[in-house]
């Protein structure tokens, strides 16, 4: 049974916003000079209608404008490794959940831990993790929010993938990645919408969505919901019972603003919630057969409220935006190989404020389009981990409790300049400081511990880029990444004295080319990386003797390095027909790691990345309006572990689809995995058994749509 616990720290609030908002605005009024433009930098909104449905057109590909950069930029123009999926893409290819972004994009994996957790990795980068409470990469219509992973897809404009990291406009915990969740705030017009879903495991889901502008008045509105249940496909035959792996979710979200001359506000609130089964964990042998003699369960559940007001002046535009978090997770799971249940509670309120300007300015007497920020962030969590004897008798055998606050500050600002018609520089800096308090317990009737620490980093980057014309570019950049370290309760079943760990230092190099040809028909972006590690941090799963159990714990390794390369085309040949191709390769392995003085991984590959993925797939709307896509990939072998005791053999993954819209109604079926490869994103050994979280066999699943 899961114990829950009240915060013992103290709060503190955010200090210092107005004295910190002056200065900034005299840093921005420094930069935003005479008038000025890039041709690649778009600053107007950006304009995205309904799901497409009709003919696919033989002329270019449509452009796509990102904005996860702070200011809206064309894809193609940004010097960086990016993936965008519309929300033609998502719906094409079933894409509901976070977790399913790690088959579309070379080069980003996901390690499931079971409903509403997982972990991205983006080049070997956050293969490793902490927890996934401190992998904080998923942005919402630009805002980092903390459990990300609760996000379900629902009512998108677009998704934003970027690779690498992107620490200076984003701060803490971004130096793998980022996915950028762009959703549609009604201030566009857009359809209403209605889904049905159902499919394999008696998986079945609803959505909706409406709204837009109200006639000329300059208010807007959307509201979207979505919930969806499925029976998994884990039997458990110790107890016996089938689907123990079930699980329920459910999301709304809400927007209302009001744009008027220069001035737009909203304010945007989402709420997710999550429960089912955490029998996830299985023998590699039986996949799908479990021999756990428990059944624990997860829940959870996210509401952020975020604010966010806008001004456009002459050549600047001023944002301000305010955010809330407030998420909890509880956790119960099977340690498998005895009758012990694990547990874990996390309570966590996050509030932020950023304040940003971005426009144009001349630089040198050179156009300049730049931005510049202040950011603020207040954090409160609370963590429980217990550990419960469940047979012959209830008896508890563990409890740990920590609360930390955490408080950060951080100045940054980048800036891309054109020197001639064919070069041009990105110059970004961001610096920060992060205080963090502790109060912790090791067992329920121990002494309160207490640590503080302090991360001030610095975090540069510089890009040089050569465009031999208006359709391609060549590109080099230089990076510095940051993730800062902490306590983790769970070290001092190791080290009770001592259980932080390091922060974690990256220098990443990139080197990228993207061109658009054949009238723009056929678009192709590859790069290369290199990444050098500084104390990485590593989570991993040790087996205790006394109490029995399978823990998690975080050690830095010395030195690590990854390297490889991305590489993607889409190609329009006819009318109503997409070609498109993609692949990566990721060589990620520990240089200097010794986590004990027995224990020795230098030189291993490092877990969860699997070493490459190829593949490519057509989109086909036939001259009777039947849409027809598949798409297929390779993939090759992953270590689950640091040891590199157990490994995924590599595998083929085939998707496909078929669609026919009549009117306002489309009807699609959609099969994944139609080899029914018996594969895993995540493992383990326990007792010398190895043990994985199993991927789904085949499934089907319909849908059928409603846009009116």
């Amino acid at each position: 049974m899961m114990v829950g616990a009240n915060g013992i720290g103290r709060r503190r609030g955010l200090r210092g916003v107005l004295s910190a908002g002056a200065a900034l605005g005299a840093l921005s009024g420094g930069l935003a000079g005479a008038p000025g433009a890039l041709a690649q930098v778009q600053t107007g909104p950006i304009e995205t209608g309904p799901i497409q449905t009709g003919r696919l057109e033989t002329g270019p590909i449509e452009s796509v404008v990102v904005t996860a950069l702070k200011r809206p930029q064309q894809m193609l123009a940004v010097p960086a490794s990016i993936d965008v999926l519309s929300d033609r893409d998502l719906a094409r290819d079933q894409v509901l959940n976070i977790e399913d972004l790690g088959r579309i994009a070379p080069n980003v994996a996901v390690a499931q831990f079971g409903d509403g957790q997982y972990r991205l990795i983006y080049r070997g980068l956050g293969a490793t993790g902490t927890s996934d409470n401190e992998n904080f990469n998923v942005a919402y219509d630009g805002t980092v929010v903390p459990y990300g992973n609760a996000y379900r897809l629902l009512d998108l404009q677009q998704v934003e993938i970027l690779r690498g990291p992107q620490g200076t406009l984003y701060g803490r915990n971004t130096n793998a990645g980022l996915i950028n969740i762009v959703p549609r705030d009604g201030s566009v017009p857009a359809p209403a919408t209605a889904d049905i879903v159902y499919g394999s495991f008696n998986t079945a889901g609803i959505s909706g969505a409406a709204g837009g502008p109200v006639g000329d008045s300059g208010l807007f509105f959307r509201v979207a919901a979505r919930g969806e249940q499925t029976d998994g496909f884990i039997d458990n035959r110790a107890l016996p019972r089938d689907h123990t792996d079930q699980s329920k979710n459910g999301t709304v979200r809400a927007t209302v603003g009001w744009e008027g001359g220069a001035w737009k506000a909203k304010i945007a609130l989402t709420y997710d919630r999550y429960n089912g089964d955490t029998d996830d964990l299985t023998p590699a042998t039986t996949p799908y057969s479990s021999p756990a003699p428990d059944v624990g369960k997860s829940s959870g559940h996210l509401t952020t409220p975020i604010i966010t007001l806008s001004y456009k002046g002459g050549d600047y535009t001023f944002t301000s935006t305010t955010a809330f978090a407030d998420t909890a997770r509880v956790l119960t799971f099977s340690s498998v190989i005895a009758p012990i249940l694990n547990g874990q509670s996390d309570r966590r309120d996050t509030l932020s404020q950023e304040f940003r300007f971005a426009g144009d300015a001349d630089l040198f007497g050179r156009p300049t389009n730049w931005v510049t920020g202040l950011y603020l962030l207040n954090e409160n969590d609370t963590f429980v981990s217990t550990l419960n004897l469940t047979h012959p008798v209830n008896l508890p055998l563990l409890y740990q409790h920590q609360h930390e606050n955490l408080q950060s500050e951080a100045l940054f600002g980048e800036a891309v300049t054109s020197w001639s018609e064919h070069w041009k520089t990105t110059v970004g800096l961001r610096l920060a400081d992060e205080r963090q308090s502790y109060d912790y317990v090791l067992s329920r009737t121990g002494a309160v511990m207490g640590a503080d620490q302090s991360y001030p980093t610095v975090q540069p980057k510089l890009v040089l880029a050569y465009l031999p014309d208006r359709q391609s570019q060549v590109y080099g950049s230089v990076t510095r990444g940051f993730r800062a370290g902490a306590v983790f309760v769970n070290n001092a079943l190791q080290n009770p004295g001592d259980p932080g760990y390091k922060p974690e230092n990256t220098w990443q190099y990139e080197l990228g080319y993207k061109r658009a040809m054949d009238g723009g028909r056929l678009q192709f972006q590859a790069d290369v990386f290199y990444i050098d590690w500084t104390d990485l941090q590593v989570q991993r799963s040790i087996l205790s003797v006394a109490p029995a159990g399978v823990f998690s714990v975080v050690d830095n390794a010395s030195s690590a390095r990854s390297y490889g390369g991305e590489g993607e085309a889409t190609w329009r040949p006819l009318r109503g027909l997409q070609l498109y191709a993609k692949g990566g390769y990721t060589n990620a392995r520990y240089v200097d790691f010794r986590p004990s003085p027995t224990l020795n991984y230098s030189g291993h590959r490092i877990e969860e990345t699997p070493e490459f993925s190829a593949g490519g797939g057509f989109d086909y709307l036939t001259p009777v309006g039947v849409e027809v896509a598949a798409d297929v990939t390779r993939y090759g072998s992953m270590a689950y572990d640091a040891a590199n005791s157990i490994e995924q053999k590599p595998y083929t993954l085939l998707n496909a689809s078929v669609a026919y819209a009549l009117g306002d109604w489309r009807l699609s079926v959609t099969g994944r995995n139609l080899l029914d490869e018996r594969y895993a994103n995540r493992g383990l050994t326990s007792g010398g058994q190895a043990y994985i979280h199993a991927a789904p066999p085949a499934n089907v699943m319909a849908e059928l749509s409603l846009r009116y």
